[in-house]
């Protein structure tokens, strides 16, 4: 449950149309986590945004611009970020864990160990994103079938990116495996 404190303040900081409240608040408090889980904010523009180290998790931040948002260690579990707009923002370590993020622009977003297992990857925009260290599962890549692995995507990364989903299936439960033979034979 959020915090009613934190909750009124950053509501009162978009209010204003300016986050910087928000932010300053969050640099004078910086050993603060904001609880904001459940938070219900959509199609709102809020880039540069420090939520750095907040527990979102259950959030509906659908269709927000998130552009170069600061998400550090920020706890997304199952957070509804569907075509957000998430570019070049600062991930690192963040959990989406079961995340929504159909459609998200991720392009350049810093996703280095950030724990994406179970996340819906579909139709997400990753060029140049930094996914070093980052946690993925077969499950999410498999929803991920249209990834764009687009030019600024490296070689290498795209090279990770298979390893990691061969071998997530072959860790995979040998009944799922065989029923999912089953299906797509």
């Amino acid at each position: 449950m959020a915090n009613r404190e934190h909750f009124l303040f950053l509501f009162q900081s978009i209010a204003s149309g300016d986050c910087r409240a928000w932010n300053n608040w969050r640099i004078e408090n910086h050993e603060l986590h904001p609880s904001l889980a459940g938070l219900e904010l959509w199609d709102l523009n809020l880039p540069f945004i420090n939520l750095s180290g907040s527990d979102l998790r259950l959030a509906n931040l659908r269709s927000v611009n998130l552009y170069r948002a600061n998400l550090q260690n920020s706890d997304l579990s199952m957070a509804i970020l569907k075509n957000s707009n998430l570019r070049e923002a600062n991930l690192k370590g963040a959990k989406l864990f079961h995340a929504n993020l159909r459609g998200a622009d991720l392009r350049g977003a810093n996703l280095s160990g950030a724990d994406l297992r179970h996340a819906d990857l579909t139709g997400a925009l990753l060029s140049d994103a930094n996914l070093s260290g980052a946690i993925m599962d077969a499950g999410a890549l498999e929803q991920s079938g249209d990834l764009h692995l687009e030019s600024g995507v490296s070689r290498l990364e795209k090279i990770a990116l298979r390893f990691s989903r061969n071998r997530a299936a072959k860790r995979m439960d040998p009944a799922v495996a065989k029923a999912k033979k089953a299906v797509h034979p």
